[in-house]
């Protein structure tokens, strides 16, 4: 994935993102999710990153299922044989909420995981003819923000220091 123009997988995933808001299928969106992860693997992004980035993603579809399993627009009684079919709707509705969540961060992390900012900031100048001000702009953002962080803990370790207690926004 790493070899394949930004450009063109900016489309590509840009795509599959609106059909994925398209269609309602937990099927479609876990296969969606399994794909992306099998391609992350293939471009060889590291194991631990995955892990690491992924563990909230999990959590955050445990409770979309969930939220989704309580609250659906069937009526949400305990199971039993004649409230079997309520109960499918409310399990389906409840993957259909788990299952877009995994989707949409799958692909996400595909693109964000293999592409370099600085080849896709080039390549949107060639293939969609991004004005150079406008590339400029978009690099010295992206180059700004590792200054601000790092600035951002300084000053807190300067307050801390001299023993003022700041807020998390506060520097």
């Amino acid at each position: 994935m790493r070899a394949v123009n930004p450009a063109c997988k900016f489309i590509g995933l840009l795509i599959l993102t609106f059909a994925l808001a398209w269609y309602h299928d937990p099927i479609f969106n876990l296969a969606a999710f399994v794909l992306s992860a099998a391609l992350l693997l293939l471009a060889r992004v590291k194991q631990k990153t995955l892990v690491y980035l992924s563990a909230p993603v999990f959590l955050f579809a445990a409770g979309m299922f969930f939220v989704g399993f309580r609250f659906s627009a069937g009526d949400s009684l305990p199971v039993s044989e004649t409230t079997m079919a309520a109960a499918s709707t409310s399990f389906r509705n409840g993957m259909i909420q788990a299952s877009r969540v995994l989707a949409y961060a799958g692909i996400g992390f595909l693109f964000t995981l293999t592409t370099d900012r600085i080849l896709l900031v080039r390549s949107f100048q060639k293939q969609f003819r991004l004005p150079q001000v406008f590339a400029y702009g978009l690099l010295a953002a992206w180059g700004i923000v590792p200054h601000m962080i790092r600035e951002y803990k300084r000053t807190r370790a300067a307050f801390l220091a001299r023993g003022i207690r700041v807020f998390a926004v506060s520097p």
